[in-house]
């Protein structure tokens, strides 16, 4: 299903950054124009890249359904099918802005040729793109998958069918929904609600698909492809819809707040210098799982995030990885991968916690970086000291490093100290932000979350630096999982021991000679003398 991602543009549901280059607008100018964006579906113009030709403009995207494998093998799905929805909000809209916006130019997915179907390759599909609908749409038709010429978002944690039409009549510019199905366990479309926009009397095209049910909304009274309805313009409809959102409860409010953990030390001035790299790296590490026998190894071999400066392995209870490396203690259920506690989505809640946990401990502050990386992520702190020092800090604004053309994903995320700050302490105005502009909890991961609220409304500095992250998810070149390029900093993912060797000792082989990566470390004495011949090398 690799053509999945690719095919399936998302247009997003929320509008596009300002235009950097302006001065700046007001917050209710900005959040009138927001809205409008919302309202209308618009898509972005657009932008300029101080190191690189224009990208093309976000053009709507397409309507087309798609699904994703969450290992290797599954290829740049996920990250083709967020290029087109919010993370594409994040593209500029400036045709000529400078180098000091908070963002450099991204290449687009998801364009207008691009139809609305689900890809090729992802679950038993035959081309009957002319074929008429059978089944019942108003109840849900199996195995289907409509295309229509243009999509509006999607919505992740949206366990049942009957609940994604819902969310498609909730929306008047919805004129079908493709839901992905639950039993299927694919990463990007198990319990993913595709909402997809449908012109005036126009009926959508039926594409079989044994992974997906799909149907139309079925207000009642409404002409064929709601885009309006009786007794107002679908842009009317939207803004009511919105004044009749319930308010975020104390709760969910409490729980997106990060401020109230900040340590004292933040109040000081930055730790280093201007081309400062220091490092404070930290992990979630899922327990009893091939997560803690990775970290394990990487730490007797200095791998991974055990070549920072400082590092730290975070986990829902305290235990013993390996010798010399405990957990630290996050409270929090992390077996919660669908829906979340709020109806968030997917790992949104989870890393919350962590990162409530990372701040309250405040040891990040002591750094001029700080790095999020998963225990399957093949990361060379080295490397990534030597492109951290081409970027320095930025007192006002704070910086991050966004690592794939899609927008951030969450395998290795840099964010500068003042980029951490500006997180924590506005992580409750973006929660209430993008509430309003989703009309209720917006269903995504934390990666998106976190891009979005740093550099759509927080204005936090934003570099492109695409060879961070080579990854299955992110449109990698053929070969990349030989892990040869040596100017990437990581690669992901590598789950299995024996891949994960491999790729660590072709990225760099005098660093990690086979002989010594590959030696047996069955006992604590043998890991360390392993440990001691990588570090000698």
């Amino acid at each position: 299903g690799n053509e999945e991602r690719q095919r399936s543009g998302r247009s997003s549901p929320l509008p596009q950054l300002l235009d950097e280059g302006s001065g700046g607008a007001s917050a209710a100018a900005k959040e009138e124009a927001d809205e409008e964006a919302v309202d209308e579906g618009s898509g972005g113009g657009e932008e300029d890249d101080a190191d690189s030709s224009k990208d093309e403009p976000h053009s709507g995207g397409s309507s087309r359904g798609s699904g994703a494998g969450h290992d290797a093998g599954d290829s740049d799905q996920r990250g083709k099918h967020e290029a087109a929805t919010s993370h594409a909000a994040l593209d500029e809209t400036s045709a000529g802005g400078d180098d000091s916006g908070h963002d450099e130019g991204e290449e687009r997915s998801g364009a207008s040729g691009d139809k609305g179907k689900i890809g090729e390759g992802e679950g038993k599909e035959e081309d009957d793109s002319e074929s008429i609908i059978t089944g019942d749409p108003c109840s849900g038709e199996v195995n289907a998958d409509y295309e229509t010429d243009a999509a509006l978002y999607e919505m992740e944690g949206i366990m049942s069918y009957s609940l994604c039409q819902e969310k498609c009549k909730a929306d008047s510019r919805c004129g079908a929904w493709t839901w992905g199905k639950a039993d299927i366990k694919v990463w990007g479309l198990s319990n993913v609600c595709f909402l997809k926009k449908l012109g005036l009397n126009q009926a959508p095209k039926r594409h079989t698909n044994d992974k997906v049910v799909s149907g139309l909304p079925c207000r009642g009274g409404e002409a064929s492809g709601g885009e309006v309805e009786e007794g107002g313009s679908s842009s009317e409809k939207q803004k009511k819809t919105k004044e009749n959102v319930p308010p975020p409860s104390e709760e969910m409010v409490a729980r997106f707040d990060l401020s109230g953990v900040a340590p004292a030390v933040m109040q000081e001035s930055s730790p280093g210098g201007e081309k400062c790299s220091t490092l404070f790296c930290f992990a979630l590490m899922l327990p009893n799982t091939y997560e803690q026998g990775l970290l394990a190894w990487q730490y007797q071999f200095q791998a991974n995030i055990f070549a920072c400066d400082e590092f730290a392995v975070y986990s829902n209870k305290s235990l013993q990885v390996t010798p010399g490396l405990v957990t630290h203690v996050v409270p929090v259920d992390l077996t919660a991968h669908f829906g979340g506690e709020f109806g968030t989505a997917l790992n949104t809640d989870i890393f919350l916690d962590v990162w409530r946990q990372v701040i309250s401990d405040g040891r990040f502050a002591y750094y001029c970086w700080t790095v999020k990386a998963d225990p399957d992520t093949v990361f060379f702190a080295p490397r990534l000291k030597q492109v951290v020092r081409e970027y320095p800090e930025d007192d006002v604004h704070g910086l991050y490093l966004n690592n794939c053309k899609m927008g951030m994903h969450g395998p290795l995320e840099v964010f500068s100290r003042r980029g951490v700050e500006k997180w924590y302490k506005g992580s409750r105005d973006c929660f209430l932000y993008f509430y309003k502009l989703c009309s209720g909890p917006c269903l995504w991961g934390e990666d998106m979350f976190v891009d979005q609220c740093l550099g759509r409304h927080l204005n936090v500095t934003r570099k492109n630096v695409y060879n961070l992250l080579t990854e299955d998810h992110c449109n990698p070149p053929d070969g990349w999982r030989s892990c040869e390029d040596t100017d990437s900093v990581a690669f992901h993912p590598f789950k299995k021991m024996h891949d994960y060797q491999t790729c660590l000792h072709n990225a760099d082989p005098v660093l990690f000679p086979k002989d010594v990566v590959f030696a047996e470390t069955t006992t604590t004495t043998t890991a360390a003398a392993a440990a001691a011949a990588v570090a000698a090398a």
